[in-house]
C-alpha cells in the first residue's frame, strides 16, 4: 500500500506471508516455519529536491529464519531493521 498524505507525507506498508502450501513445499522441506513480515516507511518531502524517510522492516518479529543451511548454503535469518534516510537531488 502506498499513500500520499497531507503535509507532503508518504506512508508505504507491505505485508508478506510465506507458509506451507502442499506436501512438496520448499519451506517444509527446509524446516522453515511459516512467517509473516510487515514493513513500513514514513516519508516527508518538504521540497522537490529533499526527501527524509524512516523505514522499519520485519515489524512483527525481531528475527525469523528464511533458509536452513545445507551442504552448499548458509542459513539466512532476517532481523528487524530500522533505516533513517535523507536524499537530496540536484
Amino acid at each position: 500500500s502506498l499513500l500520499n498524505l497531507p503535509g507532503r507525507l508518504e506512508l508505504d506498508v507491505a505485508l508478506f506471508y510465506a507458509g506451507a502450501s502442499g506436501s512438496a513445499d520448499e519451506l517444509r522441506d527446509r524446516r522453515v516455519a511459516a512467517y509473516q513480515r510487515l514493513d513500513a516507511r514514513l516519508g516527508w518531502r518538504p521540497s522537490e529536491r529533499f526527501n527524509l524517510s524512516l523505514s522499519i522492516e520485519n515489524i512483527l518479529d525481531d528475527r525469523h529464519l528464511e533458509i536452513v543451511p545445507s551442504a552448499f548454503e548458509y542459513s539466512s535469518e532476517v532481523r528487524r531493521n530500522v533505516h533513517l534516510r535523507g536524499t537530496f537531488s540536484f
